[in-house]
């Protein structure tokens, strides 16, 4: 088998004179959808950039209005994923955007969630997979995306299960564990 070895974390910072947006990616090397902690670091996910409600998107976009947009999401590989965090900002924003990624992170790491923001999250994600699964088009690409990494369909009543169990205090657990800022690298490319 193919063995996947995190690296260090990299800080690259590429200058383009006279450029109006700096692009943003965050990220790191995690683990195979089959681990352990890959269901719940989903929900940790979603919580953090992966919906319109999530709190990079509240806090980055609305609050601060730096970007038009910002997401967080888990890319699955066949030997390893990878957690990725992408923007555009304004340009004399790109450092404070990657300020507020971190602070966003850390705020998982230490403060309760809200269980009214809990509750909103676990709508949205079982909302969104019952959209996911209203066709036999969709349905086989449930299918596929289990199959490619050696998975059965347990793997969608399992994500069920750990939307519905899954409590603050795991999140923070998670966020500590696999979300160190220290263990990010990041690419600006355009400050």
């Amino acid at each position: 088998t193919l063995a996947i070895t995190e690296q260090a974390p990299t800080q690259i910072h590429l200058h383009k004179a006279q450029s109006l947006q700096v692009a943003i990616n965050v990220g790191k090397v995690l683990f195979t959808k089959n681990h352990p902690d890959h269901l719940p670091l989903l929900v940790v996910n979603t919580l953090l950039g992966g919906y319109f409600g999530s709190r990079l998107m509240r806090n980055i976009r609305e609050e601060k209005g730096y970007t038009y947009g910002i997401f967080s999401r888990i890319v699955p590989l066949k030997h390893t994923s990878y957690l990725l965090i992408a923007t555009e900002a304004i340009q004399e924003f790109g450092q404070a955007t990657c300020q507020e990624i971190n602070k966003e992170i850390e705020l998982l790491q230490t403060t309760p969630i809200p269980t009214v923001e809990l509750d909103i999250l676990r709508n949205y994600m079982l909302g969104a997979f019952l959209l996911g699964v209203n066709d036999p088009f969709a349905i086989m690409d449930q299918f596929k995306a289990v199959h490619a990494h050696g998975l059965d369909q347990h793997y969608y009543s399992q994500l069920h299960n750990t939307i519905v169990n899954i409590d603050g205090k795991k999140i923070r657990e998670l966020a500590q564990k696999h979300l160190s800022t220290d263990s990010l690298s990041s690419v600006m490319v355009g400050s």
